[in-house]
């Protein structure tokens, strides 16, 4: 299922707004994979932070009932990278995640072990 198109809402939220209102269209609880997370950097990371975690108590039906963030560096690595607490007041967007995954490339281990 394809979202519809970006609404309107004011800068900060769109992204927020949008996964609103697919999870709401959606038959069935609706699992988004946010690749490459980590190419976002500054106050375009935290404010995309920020969207997921202030729609996390709708779910399933008012937002995505599991949102995965990919990308090279756990999602708490950015909390240092981006001063922390005492910049953004707060440690709540980064207070988002339940268990990070790491997946390796098997072919590059077995070689190296060889």
């Amino acid at each position: 299922m394809q979202p519809q198109e970006w609404g309107d809402a004011e800068a900060g939220a769109r992204i927020g707004t949008t996964l609103s209102r697919w999870a709401e269209l959606s038959s069935r609880p609706l699992v988004v994979f946010l690749d490459e997370i980590d190419a976002l950097s500054n106050e375009t990371l935290i404010s995309v932070l920020r969207q997921i975690r202030s729609g996390f108590p709708n779910r399933p039906q008012g937002f995505p009932q599991s949102v995965a963030l990919v990308g090279m560096r756990d999602v708490r690595d950015y909390k240092y990278a981006s001063g922390g607490s005492d910049r953004l007041n707060t440690s709540s967007p980064f207070n988002i995640k339940v268990r990070s995954f790491t997946l390796s490339n098997t072919k590059s281990q077995k070689r190296g072990n060889r």
